[in-house]
């Protein structure tokens, strides 16, 4: 993700915390600056993903055949995964379908994790988890067995404005 989507996401993030008002947050400038002098302090789960990264960052076993899919996926596409984006593939693989949708939740949450990681906070009260429940929300739908009443509600509950709709069931191959 490059800085400026990081500023981005880190702004709201403050907003929805309610560490800044959104009348004066912190320019999107002074967090591209912050965001730089984070990147420069060489966190080593920022490092790109090898299976060598297990002597020093342990993955349970049973998630190595996803995350070798997801990682040769990512290498094909010329954009190969850090050892942070992995171990969200390793939490988030059991919930959901296909490699691609798998490889952007990981990145989502790698980022709002360094986001967290940026301003020093998780948010401590229920009213400034907005923006944490909205992607939590988002990684719902996708879901591969969400109930969709649960999903309608979620979206009816944070006023998101979308529609959520069961999508046609695929017939059984007969074979």
């Amino acid at each position: 993700m490059n800085r400026r989507a990081l500023a981005v996401e880190v702004q709201r993030l403050l907003i929805d915390m309610g560490e800044v008002t959104e009348e004066r947050p912190p320019s999107l400038d002074t967090l591209e600056k912050m965001i730089s002098s984070a990147r420069n302090s060489n966190d080593p789960e920022d490092s790109p993903w090898s299976v060598s990264a297990l002597a020093n960052f342990d993955l349970p076993p049973e998630v190595l055949p996803i995350v070798m899919k997801a990682w040769a996926k990512a290498l094909l596409d010329d954009t190969p995964l850090t050892i942070r984006q992995v171990k969200w593939i390793a939490h988030l693989y059991c919930i959901l379908g296909n490699i691609d949708g798998l490889i952007k939740k990981a990145s989502e949450y790698a980022s709002r994790e360094k986001a967290i990681k940026l301003t020093g906070a998780y948010p401590d009260k229920p009213q400034k988890m907005r923006w944490l429940w909205w992607g939590d929300t988002l990684l719902y739908l996708d879901v591969k067995d969400k109930d969709i009443d649960i999903a309608k509600s979620l979206m009816k509950m944070y006023g998101f404005g979308f529609e959520v709709k069961q999508g046609p069931k695929k017939e059984k191959d007969p074979k």
